[in-house]
């Protein structure tokens, strides 16, 4: 079950016995405030200078989002008027209906720090499952550039798209976000809404949504996939409806890498002529990405992530001090033992892949540049 980075915090800010999260609970809202300073008449009734030393965290920050993930040190607290002190004023005034909590010890930086840290570390026993479907079957092409934006760890199955073809044709020209086809006659806005590929030619590889059409331009709000180039006279195209299959992907089951794990190039075993234009579909294992919101989430165990974050944290307070060394250095070791026995006896499988290494049956005959021979790697 996918786990938020508030969740995740809250719960190491309760594991750390931090005051607010033991007195208060999660977090709580602000009855007011100015720029240096948080009032909350429901929640704030303790002793003056209770929460001197303390981290301010806007959770939340109802307005206007100026101060949201914003830490300030409280330097002062008065009981009579609930009102914490801190110092480095923020952009805007703390208003009723900010969220926000406290921290004692380490700030939520810190601890969302560690928990970035603990979900890396948990790679690749826990992992993310990826679909990425950017890449274009393109003419006389078996070398293919991977997607970067999150790139594979292990690519196990591989289809192409079955899309309802509408048109294939020659574009006269176009431009960053046009294609140009003079030769048409299209109704207006027949389009709209679909996805125009380039396969051969000036810009082969892009593609993207049809936001406008009419008689002879296709509008799109920018090429995606290879590149940016503007299409040009020996641009070939296809428009497709990717919402209408016409039938089940076809599986492709054959298929090199340059690497087992972390490919960057993939290498098609014949050329798939009949689909040129269409959308290759890779399903791969990727590193789980870091949480940089509030609401981001990752499917790593949260008992993982929380144990391994704690041993983080008490790391990092080792050296502090002589006097709590012996004590922090206990905690982190039995909170690292505790995550490793968590790992070991809950790590996950990867799945197994659906493409053979052998060469594909296939119409199409093997070009002479083809860069493996033989059977196996």
């Amino acid at each position: 079950m996918a786990t938020s980075r508030a969740a995740l915090r809250r719960e190491i800010s309760r594991r750390l016995n931090s005051e607010f999260a033991l007195r208060v609970g999660n977090s709580s809202t602000a009855t007011g405030g100015t720029t240096t300073t948080i009032i909350d008449t429901n929640a704030l009734k303790q002793p003056d200078d209770f929460w001197n030393g303390a981290w301010l965290y806007i959770a939340d920050d109802a307005s206007a989002s100026t101060n949201d993930d914003k830490v300030r040190l409280i330097t002062d607290f008065t009981q009579s008027s609930s009102t914490a002190t801190f110092l480095e004023p923020l952009s805007v005034a703390n208003a009723s209906s900010d969220v926000y909590e406290i921290h004692s010890g380490w700030n939520a930086h810190q601890i969302h720090e560690a928990i970035n840290a603990a979900i890396d570390d948990g790679f690749p026993e826990f992992f993310d499952m990826a679909m990425d479907d950017s890449i274009v079957i393109t003419r006389d092409t078996l070398e293919y550039t991977l997607p970067t934006g999150t790139p594979p760890y292990f690519v196990n199955r591989l289809w192409i798209e079955q899309p309802e073809e509408k048109v294939k044709g020659t574009a006269s020209g176009g431009s960053s976000t046009t294609l140009v086809d003079s030769t048409q006659s299209w109704t207006n806005d027949e389009w709209n809404g679909m996805t125009v590929a380039i396969y051969h030619g000036t810009g082969k590889g892009q593609h993207a949504v049809i936001t406008d059409s009419t008689s002879t331009t296709l509008t799109v709000a920018a090429w995606l996939g290879t590149g940016t180039t503007s299409p040009s006279t020996d641009s070939k195209y296809v428009i497709k409806d990717t919402t209408r299959e016409l039938r089940d992907h076809f599986r492709i089951t054959a298929a090199r890498f340059d690497k087992v794990f972390y490919p960057t190039t993939m290498y098609l075993t014949t050329r798939y002529t009949r689909f040129e234009g269409y959308a290759l579909r890779l399903q791969y294992v990727a590193q789980p990405s870091a949480l940089t919101t509030e609401a981001a989430t990752t499917d790593v165990p949260k008992e993982f992530v929380i144990r391994k974050a704690l041993a983080i944290l008490y790391s990092q307070r080792i050296a502090d001090t002589r006097v709590d060394s012996d004590r922090y250095r206990y905690l982190q070791q039995y909170y690292d033992t505790q995550a490793e026995a968590y790992r070991q006896q809950n790590k996950w499988r990867l799945p197994a892949s659906t493409m053979w290494t052998e060469l594909e049956v296939a119409t199409d005959l093997m070009p002479s540049d083809y860069p493996f021979s033989g059977q196996g790697y």
